[in-house]
């Protein structure tokens, strides 16, 4: 059987997996993690998931679940070391060669400008569904 090989992990995401072992080492016999620590890893799941950051920083998943529902809506951007912006470049067409223009908007505010020449080919629904998973 075949071994995937893990992604590393960006450095905020094991500074918080540090302050939680810090806390583990230091804290009370059974007293609960406190709420700065388990917000700071729900906004973490929000970005790499709930799954890999509860495995990370050995939580339990349905108490990251609860706490990354809990934190409202997304923060941004800022929080996560997700890949930059990639730009696509097309042969530029004159104001009467120009095609379609779509626009997608995703609830962190982050927007995808996609504008097509006349008579393009390109697979629009592919770069589509590519954003909406980016974060998945």
């Amino acid at each position: 059987m075949l071994r995937r090989r893990r992604a590393t992990l960006p450095a905020n995401v094991k500074a918080v997996g540090n302050r939680i072992e810090k806390w583990r080492r230091t804290r009370k016999k059974r007293s609960p993690m406190p709420e700065p620590l388990w917000r700071e890893a729900a906004v973490l799941a929000r970005c790499h998931g709930v799954y890999r950051i509860s495995q990370v920083m050995r939580v339990r998943y349905e108490t990251l679940r609860r706490w990354t529902a809990k934190t409202g809506p997304f923060e941004g951007k800022k929080q996560c070391d997700t890949a930059g912006f990639v730009e696509v470049a097309l042969p530029r067409a004159s104001a009467k060669e120009a095609g379609p223009e779509v626009e997608l908007a995703d609830v962190d505010g982050s927007k995808l400008t996609i504008r097509l020449p006349a008579h393009s080919t390109v697979d629009v629904s592919g770069l589509a569904s590519a954003w909406w998973s980016r974060r998945r």
